[in-house]
């Protein structure tokens, strides 16, 4: 009986060791639900982030319209403040930007083009030269048969080529006005009043000879010489 009782003892104080030795399961830490300013946070975290996306993008529009809405519902909003603040912020900055990169491409539009330049002074003296080589032949084509006739019409002749190689030398020369530099401009005013000199002091010692024929033949010098300066401007200033 004796040893009935040690065994049974034994085993509960063994029974009682390994229930001692088991840990208890341990309960799950619950999760609270996030707050009304944890939502806030992120809501406007992830606004602002798509707008630095989108300015990143160079999308600006797109980014002043999502910085616009946010600055319109948090406008009065004492708890919304920072965000507002933090909106108007980035929409003055954008808008700078903006202009700034605007402004720029203006200012790269306005810079002149070498090769286009470049064209455009072919072009330019090209056209001249075919229209001087118009006026030249309707001239002739005008004035073929007054120059077969008497005096008077060889006169006349003469003086209608005169005046056509005169409008368009004054023609030229308004041009050259408003392409050359002063310094180049300044040496072609010198040089056209002594090409002027030199062309009534010629024109003049023709006409003043004796005889009917010369008046009529310093007429045609007169415009040969006006025709000749026409050519001689636009190849050597024309720009």
């Amino acid at each position: 009986m004796r040893k009935l009782l040690i065994i049974t003892g034994a085993m509960m104080l063994f029974a009682t060791g390994c229930g001692k030795g088991e840990e208890e399961p341990k309960k799950e830490q619950e999760v609270s639900a996030p707050s009304e300013q944890d939502k806030t946070e992120a809501t406007y975290k992830e606004k602002f982030e798509k707008v630095e996306a989108l300015r990143a993008e160079k999308k600006f529009a797109e980014a002043k319209k999502e910085l616009q809405a946010i600055v319109t519902e948090t406008k009065d909003n004492e708890k919304l403040k920072t965000y507002h603040q933090q909106a108007e912020e980035k929409l003055a900055d954008i808008t700078k930007e903006e202009g700034t990169r605007v402004e720029k491409k203006v200012e790269e539009t306005k810079k002149p083009d070498p090769q286009k330049k470049k064209e455009s002074v072919k072009s330019t003296k090209a056209e001249y030269i075919a229209k001087l080589d118009k006026i030249g032949k309707d001239l002739d084509k005008a004035t073929e048969k007054l120059e077969s006739d008497t005096n008077a019409d060889m006169r006349e002749a003469g003086d209608k080529k005169i005046a056509a190689w005169d409008k368009a030398l004054n023609e030229i020369y308004g041009a050259l006005k408003t392409q050359l530099p002063s310094n180049e401009m300044k040496v072609l005013q010198e040089e056209q009043r002594k090409w002027n000199k030199d062309k009534e002091d010629r024109t003049k010692k023709i006409a003043s000879q004796p005889g009917t024929a010369y008046p009529v033949e310093a007429r045609f010098i007169s415009a040969e010489l006006t025709q000749k300066r026409c050519y001689e401007l636009v190849e050597k200033y024309m720009k």
